[in-house]
């Protein structure tokens, strides 16, 4: 055998071996041998399935609102489309969007502006180009007192 052969051989004894031992002297394991008790993991997964049915149920009686149904309309959607959607969210997609349904059921008025306020915004606005027009007339005017020469 050549001296290539007899490193190679002695190679694929020194890594095998270590796996040898180890399958023969491993440790019995049986399978409910678990950290977490098989009844705490049913009750995790009802509390999360029970959570995520209050987060699609929020959704469900949000999205059937006629502000959440305005809204819709004025995207291009109808909330029927959106509602078919919902199964298709993640939990905590679902969990989010349920707190915000929620904070905006809550505050309404953190969902958007008002027509007054709207209406108050334009009027300021109006105002503000009324006066800078106003102001750059009179710093141009060459019979202003305050005219740079």
């Amino acid at each position: 055998m050549s001296n290539g052969g007899i490193v190679s051989q002695r190679l694929t004894q020194l890594l095998v071996a270590p796996l040898i031992v180890g399958l023969v002297f491993t440790l019995p394991v049986r399978a409910d041998d678990h950290l977490v008790s098989s009844s705490d993991i049913s009750t995790r997964l009802a509390d999360a399935a029970s959570m995520r049915q209050a987060d699609l149920s929020t959704l469900r009686s949000f999205l059937a609102s006629p502000t959440a149904q305005q809204a819709a309309k004025l995207v291009g959607t109808d909330s029927a489309g959106l509602q078919s959607r919902l199964a298709h969210l993640g939990d905590s997609e679902a969990r989010d969007l349920a707190n915000r349904a929620r904070a905006l059921t809550a505050d309404p008025v953190a969902s958007g502006l008002s027509g007054g306020q709207i209406t108050l915004i334009v009027v300021g606005g109006v105002l503000l180009l009324v006066l800078l027009t106003w102001a750059l007339y009179a710093a141009n005017d060459p019979y202003n007192p305050y005219y740079p020469y």
